[in-house]
């Protein structure tokens, strides 16, 4: 599903809108963020990414706003390469949001990531060198021990999307996107 509004800012593939509350009771305040794109599956995104690879996430770089919208940019050091990316590089990922002991505000469908989180994650780079996941929460799957859950499967909140990958092995993934490869 395709939201429809007019963007603030267009922040790679991210389009952030405006700042809500969430329940009244819950002590976290979200944003509201809409995708200029639905990806169909793991080829669709394999061919619109520009890196893909197992990544770490290390240190936060900085966190800033832009026209009243915070961002967060994420040191990530990559673990396992896939396309157009070696091991061992570190690259920047920016994301909507902030989550620090002042300030806590995120989208829900996509969560911030924490230091040490391992993903395997479809990247566009942003005109700065700097990059995005892909269709938000949909171009990025949590990988712990071998095994990829896309985010739905992961956080509550993230809700049930057109990339929906539970308990797959690394290997079997890593096969997919190479296949697709072979048409990019």
């Amino acid at each position: 599903m395709l939201c429809v509004g007019i963007p603030l800012i267009n922040n790679g593939n991210q389009y952030a809108n405006d700042v809500v509350s969430d329940d009244p009771a819950d002590s976290d305040t979200y944003s509201n963020a809409s995708w200029d794109y639905v990806y169909t599956g793991i080829s669709e995104l394999v061919l619109a990414s520009d890196l893909i690879g197992m990544i770490e996430v290390g240190e936060i770089k900085k966190e800033y706003e832009l026209n009243g919208i915070p961002f967060t940019q994420y040191n990530l050091t990559v673990v396992k390469s896939i396309f157009n990316c070696e091991e061992g590089q570190s690259i920047v990922l920016t994301m909507t949001g902030i989550k620090n002991e002042d300030t806590e505000l995120e989208i829900p469908e996509d969560p911030l990531p924490s230091k040490g989180d391992k993903f395997l994650v479809f990247a566009k780079q942003n005109v700065d060198g700097t990059y995005c996941i892909l269709g938000g929460p949909q171009g990025r799957l949590m990988y712990t021990n071998g095994i990829l859950n896309s985010m739905n499967n992961v956080f509550s909140k993230v809700p049930d999307m057109n990339i929906n990958i539970k308990d797959a092995h690394e290997e079997s993934i890593i096969n997919e996107i190479n296949s697709a490869l072979k048409n990019k």
